[in-house]
C-alpha cells in the first residue's frame, strides 16, 4: 500500500491495481480524501479489502434468473456499500459486503448481507454507494469446453504412507 500526497489521477482518492511484476497494490491519495471530506484511513481500508478479495479486480458473478439474460457484477466487497463506515479502536474504516451479498438465491433478511448490517438482500446497494456490473442481454447459456483428447498429463501415482505404530 503506497500513502501519497497526490494521485496520478486527478479526484482518485484511492484504487487497486498492480505493480508490473502482477503484484496487488493499493494507492492512496490523502490530499485528495481531504478535498472530498472522506478519511483516508476509510479509503485506505476501502481498497485494500477489495485487494484481497479480488487481488487482479477480474472475479466477478453472474446472476440470472433463467441463464440466458441477466447481469454481471465485479466483485468488489466495499462498492456495494462505500458510503457507511465504522471505527475499529478510533480508526475510521470503510463496511464491506459478506459473500450471502453475491448469493442470489438467499430470500431477504436471511442473513447477514453487510459487516454493519444495514443491507436486507443480495446485490441491493447502499444510499450513495455503487457497483460496476455489465448487463447481459443473452448468450446460448453456460457450456462445457472439454481439452482435446490426449492433451492432459496423466495424473502422478500416489503412494500410500505407512502409519507409524502408537506406543
Amino acid at each position: 500500500m503506497l500513502i501519497q500526497d497526490e494521485s496520478e489521477y486527478p479526484g482518485a482518492i484511492a484504487y487497486h491495481s498492480l505493480t508490473p511484476e502482477g503484484l496487488p497494490l493499493v494507492k492512496v491519495s490523502v490530499a485528495n480524501a481531504q478535498q472530498s471530506n472522506v478519511p483516508w484511513t476509510t479509503a485506505a481500508s476501502h481498497d485494500l479489502m477489495e485487494m484481497l478479495a479480488n487481488p487482479r479486480a477480474n472475479l466477478a458473478v453472474y446472476d440470472s434468473e433463467d441463464g440466458v439474460k441477466g447481469r454481471l457484477y465485479v466483485r468488489e466487497i466495499c462498492d456495494p456499500v462505500a458510503s457507511i463506515y465504522y471505527r475499529i479502536d478510533g480508526t475510521v474504516v470503510s463496511n464491506f459486503v459478506y459473500p450471502a451479498w453475491f448469493e442470489s438465491f438467499r430470500a431477504r433478511a436471511s442473513a447477514q448481507f453487510d459487516h454493519e448490517g444495514k443491507l436486507n438482500a443480495p446485490f441491493e446497494v447502499a444510499p450513495g454507494s455503487y457497483v460496476t456490473s455489465c448487463q447481459v442481454t443473452a448468450s446460448s447459456g453456460w457450456q462445457q469446453n472439454f481439452a482435446p483428447a490426449g492433451t492432459a498429463d496423466p495424473p502422478a501415482k500416489t503412494t500410500k504412507a505407512k502409519k507409524k505404530a502408537k506406543r
